[in-house]
């Protein structure tokens, strides 16, 4: 396994297709003030307000050779605590967890990529990958 858990909380989608299309990822949940941390050390790829992800950042990481691209979404309005370019280490604090852009309750929707983002290309189901 590469990451480390992104985020407390109990998963409430896994990846696979959900109400008539795909979901890429895996989304976790819990109440309260829960803190959504990188995964891996790497380089803040984007950090961005997106109108279905909302807030969320990208990170870029290479593990054993191997390229990755993590993605964090749905954060609380205003918390993401890292910008593009920033170097990140393996479980520091990105921002808390919410519900913004495209999202029915707080939760962290957290994504895993072989190389590089593309939408609908590169997607690995995250629970093979996390620790």
């Amino acid at each position: 396994k590469v990451f480390t858990r992104p985020a407390e909380g109990i998963i409430t989608s896994e990846m696979g297709p959900r109400w008539g299309s795909m979901h890429y990822g895996v989304d976790i949940a819990k109440s309260g003030n829960v803190q959504i941390k990188a995964g891996a050390n790497g380089e803040v790829s984007r950090s961005y307000l997106h109108s279905s992800y909302g807030e969320v950042v990208f990170i870029k990481h290479e593990i054993n050779g191997q390229k990755y691209e993590t993605v964090y979404a749905h954060m609380k309005s205003g918390s993401r605590a890292v910008k593009v370019g920033d170097k990140v280490t393996e479980g520091q604090f990105l921002g808390w967890m919410g519900s913004t852009g495209n999202s029915t309750g707080q939760h962290l929707h957290f994504e895993v990529h072989l190389e590089y983002y593309i939408y609908g290309k590169t997607h690995q189901n995250p629970l093979l990958y996390i620790k």
